[in-house]
């Protein structure tokens, strides 16, 4: 059983996440908005109008990086390596994220290790 300050911990982590996802949801609204009046004040013309919503842009856009941090991606070797290896991943399923994380991490590492051996 729970005790209270794990019940008080569970609740706030919960009210913080739920906060989260509606700041980001409303960084999306404000953000298309943004858009929306920018161009439109790119094709009117008004290129201070258009100045001040791109930086509202900016700013929305570096807000939603802190929530939402962008994916690191896999290096190409990697890539490359899964592609050239695709009968094995049709095989025995398409690897998740963390597999093909894991995979890239170790390709990378042999090639390391061949590298210093040469």
């Amino acid at each position: 059983m729970a005790s209270y300050a794990e019940d008080v911990a569970r609740w706030r982590m919960e009210r913080k996440q739920a906060q989260i996802t509606d700041r980001v949801n409303q960084i999306g609204a404000e953000y298309a908005q943004a858009v929306r009046e920018r161009d439109r004040a790119i094709a009117d013309g008004d290129t201070e109008t258009a100045e001040c919503r791109d930086m509202d842009c900016e700013q929305l856009e570096g807000e939603y990086a802190q929530y939402c941090p962008p994916q690191q991606t896999m290096h190409p070797a990697a890539q490359q390596w899964i592609l050239q290896n695709k009968p094995f991943f049709d095989r025995h399923g398409a690897p998740s994220k963390t597999t093909s994380r894991c995979t890239a991490q170790l390709f990378l590492g042999l090639n390391t290790i061949r590298m210093r051996k040469r």
